[in-house]
């Protein structure tokens, strides 16, 4: 009868400690998933910036030129 005892408590813990460790792997895997989505956002605001970098680089010699056109056409008036 002991032996019957201890096996079903066996059972249970062996039970147990499997559901445990399914419900760490889900966690870690929903923890990969969220690492990846923050590495992808990262990687999206760093290709932003860089374009908005080159865009106001760009804007900045158009003005430039603009400028430099308009003081030409002032000095042939």
């Amino acid at each position: 009868m002991q032996a019957f005892d201890i096996k079903k408590k066996f059972v249970n813990k062996t039970k147990e400690a499997a559901s445990l460790l399914r419900t760490v792997n889900m966690a870690e895997a929903k923890m990969k998933t969220l690492m990846d989505q923050a590495k992808a956002a990262k990687q999206a605001q760093d290709e932003a910036e860089e374009k908005a970098g080159a865009a106001e680089a760009v804007a900045k010699v158009r003005n430039d030129e603009k400028k430099k056109a308009e003081a030409k056409t002032t000095d042939a008036q």
